[in-house]
């Protein structure tokens, strides 16, 4: 039993030696792509800013369906609550 239970401690500290370093290495990749995915969320949102204010100009553009299809999506107000 003895030698049982010092193998079951083994695999426990291994687990957490493994687990410290995935988790030492997820840091890291987040790390290295925290500043892109930043600067990618800053034009996103300044890109949607500028939709929104053409979109509350322009509501004419939008007709009974208030929405209008492009190429690459929809335009469109909510008639609803958002999800």
């Amino acid at each position: 039993m003895e030698s049982l239970v010092g193998e079951i401690a083994s695999l426990q500290n291994q687990q957490l030696l493994l687990t410290s370093a995935m988790d030492d290495q997820i840091q890291s990749i987040r790390q290295h792509y925290q500043a892109q995915l930043t600067a990618q969320n800053e034009a996103f949102e300044q890109k949607m800013q500028i939709a929104r204010l053409w979109a509350e100009a322009n509501p004419d553009e939008f007709g009974p369906a208030r929405s209008i299809e492009a190429l690459h999506g929809a335009v469109g107000w909510r008639t609803g609550q958002p999800p």
